[in-house]
């Protein structure tokens, strides 16, 4: 994987010094994706091009996966009226929403882009593969993407960087604007992808009225998410003391269930990105299935757990309650407090784990 920063100077006289000088800093900021060598070109010799000189024309479909897709609509009975790309991505977001509100639902699996081309897993040509990465230059979701697209699948991206790989080489995609995360363990980044990930399934999914109220709910949720945010980081003192508590244990195990496990899986991966210390999330109800061999007094457990019977007694870190598929927002920001604050203790670099780049460019 390359990162490319590039300054051209146009009709404006610079010293080369100048030129130098701006290139460097731009490779001082790609520094934390973890490259292994740089280098400087400047060119003093390309002679401005007169303006006017260049051609330009509308983008035909020459991609094979963009020409598949275009062979399905039209035996769906689409009609096209040209040969570009871009009228193929309206025709599609039609398609798609039609299904949807004709009550023919939309079947969805979560696959590992890694294991998804370990075992070949199957993809057909009406199918729509949703890719997320934060970086969009990943390399096993890069190859899992090729393989879609070879399946002529309709790809989807969901990536924080503009103009990366993923977000060039899918059909359509969301860039999530969470803003540039120089610190290779994902925080804001993963909280805005499961934002990006609940309105785009509102957006797709039926408008009947069964839902209206859950739509509601979660559009209020989603709204009031800032607010709940900004008050749950108010949390830190209590998550430093936490950390404080832990730093002498060797191991961690975080507990979650229904949307929540996802919380507990990435709560227990911060914690081993960055604090360099064993840690596993795991489903509540799986405990006693051999986990329980494992705990003793002396082994810390953090439960995700919603206000109901078997709301915890011991220590408990309080947050607002949203919408439930938007509630993993709230909840994992106290833990990633909590993970940042026992890799300060144990000594360790928050912002550079050792071992591990931000963007994942080999397999």
């Amino acid at each position: 994987m390359c990162g490319i920063f590039a300054y051209l100077n146009y009709c404006v006289p610079r010293e080369r010094r100048y030129v130098l000088e701006v290139l460097l800093n731009g490779l001082r900021r790609l520094e934390y994706r973890g490259y292994d060598s740089s280098g400087i070109a400047v060119d003093a010799d390309l002679q401005p091009q007169p303006p006017g000189s260049r051609r330009e024309r509308s983008r035909t479909s020459c991609d094979p996966s963009t020409l598949v897709l275009k062979e399905t609509l039209i035996r769906h009975g689409f009609r096209f009226e040209s040969d570009t790309d871009t009228e193929v991505i309206p025709k599609l977001a039609k398609f798609v929403f039609d299904k949807a509100r004709d009550g023919e639902g939309i079947p969805v699996t979560m696959e590992v882009a890694s294991d998804l081309l370990d075992r070949q897993g199957p993809i057909y040509r009406e199918d729509t593969a949703v890719f997320v990465s934060q970086s969009g230059e990943t390399a096993d979701t890069l190859l899992a993407l090729e393989y879609a697209l070879e399946n002529g699948a309709l790809c989807v991206g969901i990536t924080n960087t503009v103009g990366s790989t993923l977000s060039r080489r899918t059909h359509c995609g969301i860039h999530t604007n969470a803003g540039c995360e120089i610190g290779v363990a994902s925080t804001k980044a993963y909280t805005s992808q499961i934002v990006v990930m609940a309105m785009m399934a509102m957006a797709i999914g039926s408008d009947q009225l069964s839902t209206q109220t859950r739509r509601e709910s979660i559009i209020t949720g989603l709204s009031s998410l800032p607010s709940h945010a900004s008050e749950v980081l108010k949390l830190d003192s209590d998550m430093k003391e936490l950390a404080s508590s832990l730093i002498d244990s060797e191991s961690l195990l975080v507990f979650g269930r229904g949307y929540n496990y996802a919380t507990a899986l990435e709560a227990a991966l911060k914690v081993k990105e960055v604090a360099l210390m064993h840690s596993e999330g795991m489903l509540a109800g799986e405990m006693k299935h051999g986990p329980l061999a494992l705990v003793d007094e002396n082994l810390p457990i953090v439960v995700i757990a919603t206000r109901d019977a078997c709301f915890s007694k011991q220590k408990t870190i309080q947050v607002p309650e949203v919408a439930n598929c938007l509630q993993p927002v709230i909840n994992i920001i106290p833990l990633q407090l909590l993970a940042y604050h026992l890799t300060v203790l144990r000594g360790f670099n928050v912002d550079q784990p050792r071992n591990l780049a931000k963007s994942v460019t080999t397999q």
